[in-house]
């Protein structure tokens, strides 16, 4: 059998274990399935450069998002886009402003900067 195979079971079987560990505890599966393979990935380091646990962790990542796109009621967000709007412009100018002010600390030239601060705020929700 491929040693990648067993990866993935290992990785399968913690995440169901951690899953059902934070049910009994009246808490989300998915805490504690994310936490278990967070554990799994610190505890046997020899997984980490697996090409399948890669692959397995990215396609992990994308049903994720997928399954949290599924969920959100879009009737909400509309009830609420003034606020909405106003939050991410403030949270902009916020994130600009901590990135100007530690500029010279992190050594970084006004782009690398620009760049930061369009990752950071690309990716916050």
């Amino acid at each position: 059998m491929n040693f990648g195979l067993w990866e993935i079971a290992i990785l399968l079987l913690a995440a169901k274990i951690g899953g059902s560990i934070f049910l009994r505890l009246r808490q989300p599966s998915l805490a504690g399935e994310l936490i278990a393979g967070i554990l799994m990935g610190v505890l046997f380091t020899a997984l980490d450069g697996s090409a399948t646990i890669q692959l397995v962790a990215q396609l992990g990542i994308m049903l994720l998002i997928l399954l949290t796109m599924m969920v959100i009621d879009l009737s909400s967000i509309e009830k609420e886009i003034e606020k909405l709007v106003i939050a991410q412009a403030v949270s902009a100018v916020i994130i600009y402003a901590l990135l100007i002010t530690f500029l010279s600390v992190f050594s970084l030239s006004l782009s690398q900067a620009l760049v930061v601060w369009a990752a950071i705020f690309g990716s916050s929700t």
